[in-house]
This record gives structure tokens, C-alpha cells and sequence, in this order.
């Protein structure tokens, strides 16, 4: 049976879609795709469809703006050399002047024109160098949203005990019951853990139905702010439980970043909040002050303050 190349689980035949270009093969749900919606695809569009990561441009862009910058470099070396060669032959013929000036006007103003075309081209190249870096920004802020929206209907369960042969419906139905949360099979579409670091408990990731009931597991969550194993079962190991939105990478990293700085800063300036909601990230420095929302380290600096450079990017 094939296995769904994002979240590693078996596909049925009935849900099975290929992208045409890598060949790989995911759930319907897993490309961000409804069952209806493909079949209302027609054959065309069917042999022509992409999945995600194969419409990323991100390590294109990159290496487009590496190449760039490396031949504005050149281009401005080489030109600057030229020119101050030139000059420097300008001031050795003006001990000539009086007999070769009109030779020498004529370098000159060669010059002059080669220097204004050298400028003109800087400035365009400065330009064209801008406009990708913002065209760079914008595709992948892009690609996090449509990463983050494919998660829109997620949490992540960090911290539950791993048990041998665990049955994760079970665990969540003794969750449901601890936070006090309607807990129905049927309401569960995926359930499985997720890689972790060497040594840790690996996150369990639940994706609903319903982006309601999603919500409310994690409104009851937040709400209790502590959550351990054993008010759950006295039998798990003592390990604190956190049930959150499921943050995509970039995301997750931009919390972590925001909270860094938020250490990082004097006693008493601390910010008191910063949270995410629906996949963004916001802060707000005291109850009644404005809320802000994060979307890169800029805001994180703008808003929190710096960012420590012991924490990676």
C-alpha cells in the first residue's frame, strides 16, 4: 500500500493523488486538496498538478540573487579598476598639457561618459537586486502561509509519555476527559507522533475535523496553563503537558526567536504576552496595551527587542 510522502501513513486507493512532477504520492488532505475538489479537476489539470514542495522557488530565488550579487561585485570591480587606471594616466598626460591638451580633453571626457554609464549600471543592478530581494520576501512568506494553512485544523501534544504498543485514540480520549472536551473517533481525521530530538518525547499531532473543536482543545488547555502526565494517569512517567497550535517550522522558529528576546530583556521590561493564534504570532507588553502581530525578526526587534545571537535562525 503506498505511504503519503508528508505524514507517512498509508493511502487508500480512493485517496491517493501523484504529483506529476516528483511522482511522490500524498493524501488529498495532505496536498490541501478536497476529495470533491479533485474530482471536479479535469484530465488536463489531473497531468499537469504540482505539489507543494515542487512549486517552492525559495532555493532558486537564492541562487538567482547569490549569482547576481557575485556579478555586481565583478562588474564593479572591473570598472572601478578601469576607471582609476584612467585616471591615473589622465593626471601623468596633464604635465603635457600645453602641447597634447586637446588629446587629453578627449580622454577625459571618455572617461567621463564611461564613468556615467558605470554609474547608471550600478544604479540599475541596485535596483534589479532590490526588486528580487522583495519578490525573494514575499514567495516566502507565501510558502509559510500556505504551509501554516495546511496546519490551520492542527494541534501538537508535547510532553505525553510514549508507552510500548500506545493506542493514541486512547490517549486522547483520556485527554478529552481531563479537559473536559467533546472526544469523538470520528471527529479525529489523522493522529500520530512526529520526530524529535534525540533523547526527547516525541509530539503527538492531532488533526481535526473541525477547526471548532480544534480550537476548543486548546482554549481548555491554555486555560489550565499546567498540565501533568499523572493528572492524567498515575501510572505515566512525571512529565508536563503542553497541547498547542501545530506551528509550522518557520513559525515555530519565530516564536521561539520572540521569546528569546523577551528573556533577553532588562528586569521589569519584560512583555507579559506573547502567543499564536490561528498559525500568527502576537505580543502585547501589559492587559491594554496594543497587540501586535510578528511576522519576522524585524518585528520581533521592533516590538520586544533584540534577538541574542547564541539563538539560531
Amino acid at each position: 500500500m503506498p505511504m503519503c510522502v508528508t505524514c507517512d501513513m498509508d493511502i487508500q486507493n480512493l485517496s491517493l493523488i501523484q504529483c506529476t512532477k516528483c511522482e511522490k504520492e500524498y493524501h488529498f488532505h495532505c496536498s490541501n486538496i478536497r476529495a470533491a475538489q479533485w474530482k471536479n479537476y479535469t484530465e488536463d489539470q489531473k497531468s499537469r498538478h504540482v505539489c507543494v514542495n515542487c512549486r517552492q522557488p525559495t532555493q532558486r530565488m537564492e541562487e538567482l540573487i547569490d549569482a547576481l550579487r557575485k556579478d555586481l561585485i565583478a562588474e564593479f570591480n572591473k570598472s572601478t579598476a578601469e576607471t582609476n587606471k584612467k585616471i591615473e594616466e589622465l593626471q601623468n598626460s596633464m604635465q603635457f598639457i600645453n602641447c597634447k591638451f586637446e588629446e587629453n580633453k578627449k580622454v577625459t571626457d571618455k572617461i567621463i561618459v564611461e564613468m556615467a554609464d558605470s554609474k547608471r549600471q550600478i544604479v540599475q543592478l541596485e535596483a534589479e537586486n532590490s526588486t528580487l530581494k522583495s519578490t525573494l520576501c514575499n514567495v516566502q512568506r507565501d510558502i509559510v502561509e500556505l504551509q501554516q494553512r495546511t496546519r490551520i485544523q492542527n494541534i501538537e501534544i508535547k510532553g505525553f509519555p510514549e508507552t510500548e504498543n500506545e493506542d493514541l485514540m486512547a490517549v486522547l480520549f483520556s485527554l478529552a476527559q481531563f479537559l473536559k472536551v467533546p472526544f469523538e473517533p470520528d471527529c479525529i481525521n489523522v493522529v500520530h507522533r512526529t520526530q524529535a530530538a534525540e533523547g526527547r518525547i516525541r509530539p503527538i499531532v492531532v488533526n481535526f475535523f473541525s477547526r471548532e473543536l480544534k480550537k476548543l482543545w486548546v482554549d481548555r488547555a491554555r486555560k489550565l496553563r499546567s498540565i501533568n502526565a499523572r493528572d492524567i494517569n498515575r501510572r505515566l512517567a512525571n512529565s508536563k503537558i503542553y497541547i498547542n497550535e501545530h506551528l509550522c517550522p518557520a513559525n515555530k522558529r519565530l516564536l521561539g526567536r520572540a521569546n528569546a528576546a523577551r528573556r533577553a530583556l532588562p528586569a521589569g521590561s519584560l512583555f507579559k504576552y506573547i502567543w499564536s493564534h490561528e498559525g500568527k504570532i502576537f505580543c502585547k507588553k501589559e492587559v491594554g496595551a496594543r497587540t501586535e502581530i510578528i511576522r519576522c525578526d524585524e518585528d520581533i526587534v521592533k516590538y520586544i527587542g533584540d534577538i541574542p545571537d547564541d539563538v539560531n535562525s
